[in-house]
C-alpha cells in the first residue's frame, strides 16, 4: 500500500508539472470594476490546484505512515525551520506577513482566497523539496506541457487569432480589442503578440525563457551521465531549442528576452570559471539558435521587431507613460499602507480607490514584484522575499564552488527570476507565475530526487 501511494504521488507530481502552464479553471467569482472585467480581482479554482492538493495529501500520508521517521525528524525539522539560513525560515516570515495583511484588505474574501492559494503553493514547495522523484522526468514533463504552449503561441502569432476554449482555459484575444497586448508598427497596424494559453505574453515569454534553461540542463546532464537512451534524446532537445526560441520571439516580451540573456551569461560565466567547456558550449549553442531564429523573424517582420526593440511608436510611448503612472499610483498606496499593505490580492482594488473612473484594463499591478508585494503585504514581506532570493543565490553559489555539477542551471534560473521580478509582476500576481516560481525554488532545495537510475544524486542546483 505504501509503495503504491509513493508511486501515485510521484506520478501525480509529474502530471502537475506537465499541466503547470495550462489555465483550466472554475471562476468562482469574476472580478469587476467600473463595469469591466478585472482578472486581478477574480476568485478561481484551477485544475492544477486540485493536482497540487492530491500531491500534498499523498506525501503527508506517506510521512505520517512512518512513525519512526516522524519522531526522529520532529525536533530536527523545527530547528531547520527556525534556522535563519533556511528557505523555510523565509517562507514562514513571509506567510506571517501575508496573514496579517488579510485584516487590512478592502475585499477580505479575495484576500482570504489569495492567502489560501499561497498556502497551497507552500504545500507544493514542500512536496517538491521533500519528495523522492526523478528530477529529469519532472523537468521533461514540464517541458512537454510548455512545448504544446509554444506551438499554440506560434499559431496565434502567424494566424493573428487566439481562440477561446473553456476546457483548456484559453481566452479569446483579438488585435483590435482594447486591452489586448499588441505591437504596432508602420505598415502593420496592431499586431497580436503570442499568448499561448496564458494570461499575458510577458508570462508566456517568461515561461519559455525558463524552459530554455531547463533544456540546457538536460543537455548538460545527458553529456555528463550519458542517459539519452532512457530519458530524452539530444536531437529532440535541439528541436525544443528552436521551437521555444521562436515562440519566445513571438511573445515580443522584452523582459523575457533580457532574462534569457542574463541566464545564458550567468551559465556561461559559471561554466567557464570551472573550466567546464562542454557546459559553456551549450550556452553558446542556445544563444546562437536564438539569434539565428531571431534573424529569420526579423527578415519576415523587421518593422515589428525594431519598433519593439527601440521602444518607439505610439503604443510604446503609451506603455512607458503608463508604467510611470503606475509608479505614481503605487507611491500613493504605499504611503497609506506601507507597514501591513493593502491586503494580499487587493492591489488593483486599491488602485481603483486611488484612481476612480478608469477602464478596468487600466488597473494593473506595478511592474515590479518587490514593490507590488510591499504594497499588498507590507514591509516585512519584502525583507522575507529578499532574504529568500539571497538565500537561493548563496546556496547555488556555494554548491558551485564545491564543484557540484549541474548548478549552472540554478544560478541561471535565479538570474532570470531576478530580471522578471524587477521588470514585471506576474511572478506574484498571476497563478501560473507563482506556480513557476515555486517549481524553480522547490527543485532548488530538493535533495531526495535522482537524475539517473543508478541512485546518484545529481541536483540541478543543489540545496
Amino acid at each position: 500500500m505504501i509503495s503504491y501511494l509513493k508511486k501515485t504521488t510521484e506520478y501525480a507530481l509529474y502530471l502537475t508539472a506537465f499541466f503547470l502552464s495550462w489555465q483550466t479553471r472554475w471562476i468562482i467569482r469574476p472580478g469587476a470594476v467600473n463595469g469591466g472585467y478585472l482578472e486581478y480581482g477574480t476568485i478561481s479554482l484551477y485544475g492544477t490546484d486540485i493536482l497540487i492538493l492530491l500531491v500534498v495529501v499523498g506525501l503527508a500520508v506517506l510521512k505520517i505512515s512512518s512513525a519512526k521517521e516522524r519522531r526522529n525528524e520532529r525536533m530536527a525539522g523545527l530547528k531547520k525551520f527556525f534556522r535563519p539560513n533556511s528557505a523555510w525560515f523565509y517562507f514562514g516570515l513571509f506567510e506571517l506577513a501575508v496573514f496579517f495583511s488579510i485584516f487590512f484588505a478592502s475585499d477580505r474574501l479575495l484576500a482570504f482566497f489569495a492567502y489560501a492559494r499561497l498556502l497551497l503553493f507552500v504545500g507544493f514547495f514542500w512536496a517538491l523539496s521533500a519528495a523522492a522523484y526523478d528530477k529529469i522526468v519532472l523537468i521533461r514533463s514540464f517541458l512537454g506541457g510548455v512545448f504544446l504552449e509554444a506551438c499554440l503561441g506560434l499559431w496565434q502569432f502567424f494566424s493573428q487569432s487566439a481562440f477561446a476554449n473553456k476546457w483548456l482555459g484559453l481566452a479569446a484575444h483579438q488585435a483590435g480589442d482594447l486591452g489586448t497586448s499588441v505591437v504596432e508598427a508602420a505598415g502593420y497596424g496592431r499586431w497580436l503578440r503570442a499568448y499561448g494559453g496564458l494570461d499575458h505574453p510577458n508570462l508566456f515569454g517568461g515561461l519559455l525563457a525558463v524552459s530554455l534553461i531547463f533544456i540546457l540542463h538536460l543537455l548538460a546532464a545527458d553529456n555528463r551521465e550519458k542517459i539519452s537512451n532512457k530519458k530524452i534524446s539530444p536531437p529532440v532537445l535541439s528541436v525544443g531549442l528552436v521551437v521555444f526560441s521562436a515562440a519566445l520571439l513571438a511573445s515580443f516580451s522584452r523582459s523575457a528576452w533580457l532574462a534569457l540573456a542574463a541566464g545564458l551569461i550567468v551559465w556561461f560565466l559559471a561554466a567557464a570559471s570551472h573550466k567546464d567547456y562542454p557546459a559553456g558550449k551549450f550556452a553558446l549553442k542556445a544563444a546562437s539558435v536564438f539569434m539565428i531564429v531571431g534573424l529569420l523573424f526579423v527578415n519576415l517582420h523587421a518593422g515589428l521587431f525594431f519598433s519593439r526593440l527601440k521602444g518607439e511608436g505610439r503604443l510604446e510611448n503609451i506603455s512607458v507613460a503608463e508604467r510611470l503612472d503606475y509608479f505614481s499610483v503605487w507611491q500613493k498606496i504605499i504611503k497609506r499602507d506601507w507597514l501591513f499593505g493593502a491586503g494580499i490580492g487587493n492591489y488593483s482594488l486599491a488602485m481603483a480607490g486611488t484612481e476612480p473612473g478608469r477602464p478596468s484594463y487600466y488597473y494593473q499591478p506595478i511592474h515590479n514584484v518587490f514593490l507590488l508585494v510591499w504594497a499588498e503585504v507590507g514591509f516585512l514581506s519584502v525583507i522575507a522575499l529578499g532574504g529568500l532570493v539571497g538565500h537561493l543565490f548563496a546556496t547555488s553559489y556555494k554548491q558551485l564552488k564545491a564543484g557540484l555539477a549541474g548548478n549552472y542551471a540554478g544560478l541561471a534560473l535565479i538570474a532570470e527570476l531576478a530580471v522578471f521580478s524587477v521588470f514585471d509582476h506576474w511572478l506574484w500576481s498571476l497563478h501560473s507565475g507563482l506556480f513557476l516560481f515555486v517549481l524553480i525554488i522547490g527543485l532548488h532545495v530538493n535533495k531526495n530526487s535522482q537524475e539517473n537510475n543508478q541512485g546518484e544524486s545529481v541536483d540541478f542546483t543543489g540545496g
